[in-house]
């Protein structure tokens, strides 16, 4: 019998392991060789020494931390989506995922430290005990990630002049986890930090195995000549971004675009002030720009105000007002004519930040200078009509899919008015994350919504990927059949071979419920992975060059011998050929013809796989080789 039962143990064991390792999963995109690219998260940088005051509120910042302040963050996301009514835009979120964007640890029980934020060294030598060192910050627990577990924790420590880190908070007072902002303050009080090169850091410990156990902090600040009461700000700050125009989307067609589905943007303005101050009065700036694009021709309209003052001035302290921006769009601003329309919208709060006292301010600039609160008074949002939707901003971090053979990936779109229409393509980005996706077979799929969730299957068809070279480049893909959609649809494909695959993911923006997959016949809801699949819609006749989804269309290749030592013969016409590397660079070759036949040479590239890509007409084909 305890046979028995131990053997029943170690099957569900089996089980849920196999279960962990068929979710959804997330890629890092290694950056392409050549390439510039934004600063890696967790990059390390030149050490330097800073002086008080040290203050910074993740504001300016967007995907790593600024390194003008912090030496390393071993992976901490800097983002403006994963906290629920920060202090002021922008957070440091820690998780359980490395700077490649996978786990610390592939065991799905592993616990331990996770992601950590570290300061460049600071000079305190000409400082004691006596001069009231204090660092204050705002902390979170899960915002709109996962809930860290009652095991699960956050610390800070500080470094001292014989290179140990200890711990100095939370001690035995316990973390708050009630998932609001709430602000700590420690003193520095030992005279062993009190040398040039002190450092403070963040750690967070959880689940090792994802993006699990989030805490987000904010608004650190670091000075002397303070004390544990000394919690308030002369600061008025924009706390969220400005809500979309459209829902949840960046990019609408324009042929679905009407005034009456257009929702004016919403920010929250937050006052740090101490609440023994009066309520301060505020006003903001609203510069709309708007510009129609019409066979290469942009005609630009400007709209907005420069002194808006909206009903909920004045601005108590630690009050939190949610405002709605008014509506200056005039009819004729948008041409339902053009071939796609820009909006940007800027927002700049004016709340009297930076006034000295002096000036009848409340700014202290012996206490505060050089720190400038103005940095968090702007926010701004975007939305482009063209002739599809997308929930993405273009810019992935990091990229999420399956890997076996038959496993069904889709998205879930909304027309954002009650229609039908026709999908005709779809762009999908599928970049290299370590595996190359080109020449892979994926059947497309549009699947109409019943419930909220995937329901008939309105069209398949077989492709061959055809990666568009370099980061953040979609390929379209044309279907060959036409598809009529209403109200709510899903997008998609299911994997015809074994391996990694993966699509771009814009983790700025979060529609990770829409995303649903099937694995072993059973549709789940995507709860882990945040963020937008960068994978759209494209609606209506098609415009600009695409790639086709039948690489065998008026291209009838053959490339031979492959393998060979870099000389490769080519049978079957062709206008144009490119050859790239696994990682989507471009490489230089030699090429030239002999009767009937193309010789390719790459003598001068190393031994190596690579990708030719052959176009003909609107067709195109890749075949990999060998250079051995």
């Amino acid at each position: 019998m305890q046979k028995l039962i131990r053997h029943i143990i170690i099957l569900f064991i089996l089980a849920v392991a196999q279960n962990g390792f068929s979710q959804l999963k997330t890629y890092p995109i290694p950056p392409a060789e050549g390439e510039s690219t934004k600063p890696r998260k967790g990059a390390r940088t030149h050490s330097h020494t800073l002086t008080l005051p040290f203050w910074d509120d993740f504001s300016a910042s967007t995907g790593a931390p600024d390194t003008n302040l912090w030496q390393t963050s071993e992976n901490v996301f800097i983002n403006q989506g994963l906290a629920h009514h920060p202090p002021t835009l922008g957070v440091a979120s820690f998780d359980g995922l490395d700077q490649t964007g996978q786990g610390y640890k592939q065991d799905q029980a592993s616990v331990g430290k996770t992601d950590s934020l570290t300061s460049h060294p600071i000079d305190l030598s000409a400082l004691t005990v006596a001069g009231n060192v204090y660092i204050s910050f705002f902390y979170q627990y899960g915002g709109f990630g996962e809930n860290p577990d009652s095991s699960d924790s956050l610390r800070l420590e500080f470094k001292n002049e014989n290179g140990q880190w200890v711990s100095v908070w939370p001690g035995s007072a316990g973390l708050d986890r009630t998932g609001e902002f709430v602000q700590a303050i420690v003193q520095v009080d030992d005279p062993l930090f009190f040398y040039d090169g002190f450092q403070f850091k963040f750690q967070s410990f959880g689940r090792q195995s994802g993006p699990f156990d989030v805490w987000n902090v904010d608004y650190v600040y670091v000075n002397e000549d303070r004390s544990a009461t000394d919690l308030y700000y002369p600061d008025r700050a924009i706390s969220t971004p400005l809500t979309n125009l459209f829902q949840d989307y960046s990019v609408v067609p324009i042929s679905h675009f009407a005034f009456e589905n257009l929702s004016m943007p919403q920010f929250e303005a937050y006052s740090l002030d101490n609440p023994e101050d009066t309520p301060q009065p505020y006003d903001y700036g609203l510069n709309i720009k708007i510009t129609n694009y019409s066979n290469g021709m942009a005609t630009i309209t400007t709209r907005g105000n420069d002194d808006i003052k909206p009903e909920e001035s004045p601005l108590a302290p630690l009050e939190r007002d949610i405002v709605t921006i008014p509506d200056y769009f005039q009819d004729g601003d948008i041409d339902s004519n053009a071939d796609s329309t820009a909006i940007e919208v800027v927002v700049i709060l004016d709340a009297g930040d930076n006034i000295p006292i002096s000036s009848n301010g409340d700014y202290i600039p012996e206490k505060y200078a050089p720190i400038d609160f103005r940095s968090n008074d702007t926010t701004r949002t975007s939305l482009l009509l063209s002739n599809y939707y997308a929930y993405d901003d273009g810019g992935a971090e990091s990229a999420a899919g399956l890997n076996s053979f038959d496993d069904r990936l889709v998205y879930r779109y909304d027309l954002i008015q009650s229609m039908t229409d026709t999908v005709v393509a779809l762009d999908i980005y599928f970049p290299y994350i370590g595996t190359e996706p080109t020449g892979k077979v994926i059947e497309l799929l549009v699947m109409a919504a019943e419930s909220g969730k995937p329901g008939e299957l309105l069209h398949q068809e077989m492709i061959n990927i055809s990666r568009t070279p370099g980061l953040n480049s979609f390929t379209r893909y044309e279907l060959r059949k036409s598809v009529n959609v209403t109200d709510s649809f899903f997008i998609g494909y299911r994997q015809k071979t074994s391996g990694d695959l993966g699509v771009g993911l814009d983790k700025n923006n979060d529609s990770g419920d829409r995303i649903y997959f099937e694995l072993d016949g059973t549709w789940q809801q995507n709860t882990t992975v945040k963020g937008s699949l960068m994978m759209r819609p494209v609606f209506g006749p098609s415009s600009g060059p695409v790639t086709s989804t039948d690489p065998d269309k008026d291209l009838s290749l053959q490339v031979f011998p492959n393998p060979s030592n870099g000389i490769f013969k080519i049978k079957g016409k062709f206008t144009e050929l490119k050859v790239y590397d696994l990682r989507g660079v471009s490489k230089n070759f030699s090429l030239f013809f002999e009767n009937d036949e193309a010789i390719l040479s790459l003598e001068n590239q190393a031994d190596g796989i690579y990708i030719l890509q052959f176009v003909n007409n609107n067709s195109a084909k890749t075949i990999k080789v060998i250079k051995q």
